[in-house]
């Protein structure tokens, strides 16, 4: 049971790096973005956190 375990939490390890390797991903040019369901009378706001640019050639 113990080497079960170990080697569930290993996997879930692994599929999480994998998740957040895969969701890694670069725009190009101008974007959107799209509410669905959007309820009438209520404000939305877009707030920029960060800006982020690379030496061409890297961070691909």
């Amino acid at each position: 049971m113990k080497s079960l375990k170990k080697l569930l939490s290993i996997f879930a390890a692994f599929m999480m790096v994998v998740g957040l390797t895969a969701a890694n991903v670069k725009a190009a040019g101008n974007g959107s973005i799209t509410i669905d369901n959007p309820v009438e009378g209520t404000t939305y706001k877009v707030y920029k956190i960060f800006d982020v640019t690379y030496p061409e050639g890297e961070g691909t």
